[in-house]
């Protein structure tokens, strides 16, 4: 790898999220690609390349971002079996407590993009898993891959993992002011829930992603999350998805307990 990289890994990783993070805004905010496409596809490919061009000018391949062949299939179902469990469970508990207080709720298979609202059949669906690959892909090889492995050198993986879920965090504000902009939401509000789940979330897949050791686990996990966001909705009276709130509380809930158990095995 680059002297430059290992020696000033903050330096480094600090330009490739300014960089990266200059795009996302002109997407969100100047093109709002969001609004026409329901994907911010453009800074997301941008980010991909930023990414591969990492893992190129590194010298060590994708080993430099953490994508192995190494247990690739059980870390694929690692990533899965954590996530759909915390679905599965989040989901019933919804369920249940509609159930209990009188409350009818249907299941609804629909491909919709939670932020902008637009919604379509199976081309719109294809069009948001490709979207949802891409996105896993940039976010996990930045985050957890380029930043965890660049930090836990000089700083230990507990620094590393804090670090990265942090600026993961951060990276998920811009929405927040999207969100006042758009009229969905006032700032506070959104600042506050465009934040604290991504900052658990990135601690959690940076924990996976040390349990694992291999960044495939941690993708999966990115990608069902947001492919079971996009297409398993409940619907009642109030409208569709009326127990969010509570369906991601539980979800966060179960796979930082899960993430945490595995990891106290493994020690």
């Amino acid at each position: 790898m680059p002297s430059f990289v290992t020696n000033h890994p903050a330096w480094t990783l600090s330009g490739l999220f300014l960089v990266a993070g200059l795009f996302r805004l002109l997407d969100i905010f100047v093109f709002r690609l969001d609004e026409k496409w329901g994907e911010i596809l453009l800074s997301k490919l941008i980010l991909s390349g930023m990414v591969i061009g990492y893992a190129f000018f590194s010298g060590a391949g994708w080993r430099s971002i953490g994508f192995l062949q190494t247990n690739l299939g059980i870390s694929l179902m690692f990533g899965a079996g954590i996530t759909l469990l915390a679905f599965a469970l989040s989901y019933a508990l919804e369920y249940g407590l509609s159930v209990q207080s009188g409350h009818h709720l249907q299941l609804r298979l629909s491909a919709i993009d939670p932020k902008s609202g637009l919604a379509g059949a199976l081309g719109f669906g294809l069009f948001l898993l490709a979207g949802n690959a891409v996105n896993a892909f940039a976010e996990e090889g930045l985050f957890r891959g380029i930043m965890i492995l660049a930090l836990t050198r000089p700083y230990g993986i507990g620094v590393a993992v804090g670090a990265s879920a942090l600026v993961f965090a951060l990276w998920h504000i811009p929405w927040a002011f999207k969100a006042q902009m758009t009229g969905q939401s006032s700032l506070w509000p959104a600042l506050v829930v465009n934040f604290v789940p991504q900052l658990v979330m990135g601690i959690v897949w940076g924990i996976l992603f040390w349990r694992t050791g291999n960044l495939w686990s941690v993708w999966t996990a990115h990608f069902l999350t947001n492919s079971v966001l996009n297409f398993v909705h409940f619907e009642d009276q109030s409208g569709m998805d009326s127990g969010l709130s509570l369906r991601m509380i539980t979800y966060l809930i179960v796979m930082t307990v899960a993430t945490a158990i595995s990891s106290l095995n493994q020690g």
